[in-house]
């Protein structure tokens, strides 16, 4: 008993962000994919400034929205959201990143997994437990994939709003502080989703939303926000964590 957009008309003005509010199912994904052709639409017209989009494959409709961006200044970051290998997607003249699941999250969580980990939250694909070195292979192969330009672009998420969260993944304090240390050092741009800085948990994507814990104090983990505040600072501060490269010296499963 919901609506489900059946068809739209918005202008998007200069500085005007668009929002789409509303439950799973209504529409909001479809409406981006779209707009992106990936789920080319029945009819209507995309237009970006004076050029028409609908019909074009996604990567030019990428490659148009990119030249719109760097219009607006060069300090602009088109970032994309993918699920999957975003390695084919990144050939350096579309989306500038992507939140990197696959060459960062999936490997830290599968490293750092609680062993004890509820079977239906890895659910349907599953969590594999790693050692380090199949850690570091699975960062490799799909780091690999793009360029490193897009690698360091793109956001190194730990959680999202589609995910469960890194607490609830990795179960202690102990390994999310070794996740967070990941984060903020490993090439990438370290992307912290609102409330994993308090150890906040969740099961699912759906879970992972429930609103910020403002006034309750109480459930906030202040080890790890010091945590994550004096890794950012370290991160802003370190030449080499900021823009350095990556070479690896010695792995092992601890």
């Amino acid at each position: 008993n919901f609506y489900v957009l059946r068809g739209f008309f918005f202008r998007g003005e200069a500085w005007v962000v668009v929002t789409f509010f509303g439950r799973n199912g209504t529409g909001r994904s479809t409406t981006c994919k779209a707009i992106m052709n990936a789920l080319p639409g029945q009819r209507g017209s995309v237009k970006l400034g004076a050029r028409e989009l609908a019909g074009l494959p996604s990567h030019e409709v990428a490659r148009a929205a990119r030249l719109a961006v760097r219009a607006e200044g060069e300090d602009k970051l088109l970032v994309a959201e993918h699920f999957h290998d975003a390695g084919p997607d990144l050939p350096g003249d579309g989306w500038q990143g992507t939140m990197n699941y696959m060459a960062f999250m999936r490997p830290v969580w599968s490293w750092l997994r609680d062993p004890e980990l509820d079977p239906s939250i890895a659910a349907p694909t599953g969590i594999p437990i790693y050692g380090g070195a199949a850690f570091v292979a699975s960062m490799r192969s799909f780091s690999a994939r793009m360029p490193w330009r897009s690698l360091v672009a793109s956001w190194n998420v730990l959680s999202s709003h589609d995910t469960a969260r890194i607490r609830t993944i990795v179960g202690s304090h102990g390994r999310h502080v070794a996740a967070v240390a990941l984060q903020m050092t490993l090439p990438g741009v370290p992307m912290v989703f609102s409330g994993d800085e308090l150890g906040m948990e969740g099961r699912w994507g759906e879970e992972s939303r429930r609103p910020y814990p403002w006034h309750e104090e109480a459930q906030w983990d202040a080890a790890i926000m010091r945590t994550y505040a004096s890794l950012a600072a370290l991160r802003q501060e370190s030449l080499a964590l900021a823009h350095g490269g990556l070479r690896w010296v010695f792995i092992s499963d601890d």
